[in-house]
């Protein structure tokens, strides 16, 4: 049987977990609406590893039924 105390550590444990993710999470969000990303920007999120910038289509081939 499991002990109580090792569960509560447990649980006690992972909460900490979810909340320091929900921190990241927030910031990364806040991050993505902010004036400066709607104004294009971006080099913050890159930085960061949010977002991956300068891509673009190089090319584009439609296969056999318009599968690529």
């Amino acid at each position: 049987m499991t002990n109580p105390k090792d569960l509560r550590a447990w649980f006690e444990g992972h909460l900490k977990l979810l909340k320091l993710e929900r921190a990241s999470e927030k910031e990364e969000f806040d991050l993505l609406t902010s004036e400066k990303v709607k104004r294009g920007q971006t080099k913050l999120l890159e930085r960061m590893g949010i977002s991956i910038g300068a891509l673009g289509v190089r090319s584009t081939n439609i296969g056999l039924g318009g599968k690529t």
